[in-house]
């Protein structure tokens, strides 16, 4: 079946186009996860801060939301040690073999696209906050 990832950033929704195609709901929600690791690493990276209402919905090709990872539950979580957990990353991993460069080059530059317009948000909060300023 196909499922759709999209990434919930607070009030910021990145609808994932193209989706890919899982045998089984665990390993689509085994590859939500390890999408949440990775962003969160690639923002811990740039000392970036990881607010709690971010998320993963999985969807599928009429939009249902069929689940949602959180990442301070997957980040947060003391998973390692659970046998499921362990099977479950497992999984991941090979998923993420099959998945392919271009699923994660369309991740990163959504990543990417995101930061830019969260940078442009922050911008024109700073100026009307001088306007206001100036105003006083």
């Amino acid at each position: 079946m196909r499922y759709f990832f999209n990434l919930v950033l607070g009030t910021q929704r990145l609808t994932d186009p193209d989706g890919a195609e899982y045998s089984s709901f665990a390993e689509a929600q085994a590859e939500a996860e390890q999408v949440v690791r990775d962003t969160a690493a690639e923002e811990l990276r740039h000392g970036r801060s990881i607010p709690p209402d971010w998320r993963v919905e999985i969807a599928d090709g009429f939009g249902n939301v069929h689940s949602t990872a959180l990442f301070d539950g997957v980040v947060l979580s003391g998973r390692a040690g659970s046998g499921a957990a362990n099977e479950t990353e497992k999984q991941a991993a090979g998923i993420g073999g099959r998945i392919g460069g271009q699923r994660r080059q369309h991740r990163e530059a959504s990543f990417e696209e995101m930061h830019a317009l969260a940078a442009r948000i922050r911008a024109t909060f700073q100026d009307i906050r001088e306007q206001l300023a100036a105003i006083k």
